[in-house]
């Protein structure tokens, strides 16, 4: 799938649509290397402040008591994530549910921004430099408030989300998740920071885990067939 990097180019330096269409016209590389860029351009003041000038413009006024907050709401965020994604409304409302810490069905700016820094180092090739910065944020997503347990399911949501092979996912919670009902945090650390990794750099053993088994010979004993490959039509796609 991939991220609209014009378009969050100009979310990010505030561009007006004419040097918007100027600049892309003579835009020549390679679109992951541009995704990579522009994420580490959201840690810059001018990304930052870019970024937060826009959900100005975007977001919905919520009174909290005596001041007010902005936020997004499911049309806000399902229609903003139409137009930077592939993703379809329900995955896109999954992900709503998964960023939405408060329970509230809705995102302040931290989680929309959290959303951005995902889909352009996925794209980008750069989930590693995602992860340093971020594991402690995605952990207290699993509405968690300090270092406790989870379960691995909802430990590996993060990675079904990104479309990670089941095959990939399952052989990362035997090498890292040595209790599947008590995933602690540096479990779960060492598990996204594992995948990412091998995603990022293209690591020819993790490549293997994603091709298809080949059949065994004489197969008979329908035990020892190969495992089926996993529908990958039921995971949202950020990686492709």
């Amino acid at each position: 799938m991939r991220v609209d990097v014009v378009l969050l180019r100009d979310i990010l330096f505030r561009q007006s649509a004419q040097s918007q269409s100027e600049h892309s016209n003579k835009l020549n590389v390679d679109a992951r290397a541009e995704a990579a860029r522009l994420y580490d351009s959201m840690y810059t003041t001018e990304g930052l402040a870019g970024l937060q000038y826009w959900f100005s413009l975007r977001a919905t006024k919520k009174l909290v008591g005596a001041s007010s907050v902005l936020t997004f709401g499911e049309d806000e965020f399902v229609l903003f994530g139409r137009e930077v994604t592939q993703l379809t409304d329900h995955q896109l409302l999954d992900w709503l549910d998964y960023l939405d810490v408060e329970d509230q069905g809705e995102l302040y700016f931290e989680q929309v921004f959290i959303f951005i820094a995902i889909a352009l180092s996925a794209y980008g090739k750069v989930l590693t430099k995602f992860w340093f910065r971020h594991s402690s944020a995605i952990w207290r997503m699993l509405r968690l408030d300090s270092v406790q347990i989870t379960t691995a399911d909802l430990a590996t949501r993060l990675a079904y989300f990104l479309n990670i092979r089941e095959k990939v996912i399952l052989v990362e919670m035997r090498q890292t998740m040595y209790n599947p009902d008590a995933v602690t945090y540096d479990d779960f650390d060492a598990f996204y920071f594992s995948i990412f990794s091998q995603y990022d750099a293209d690591f020819p053993a993790y490549e293997a885990i994603l091709a298809r088994p080949e059949p065994r010979q004489n197969a008979t004993d329908p035990k020892e067939a190969p495992d089926p490959e996993p529908n990958s039509s039921q995971c949202c796609c950020i990686i492709s």
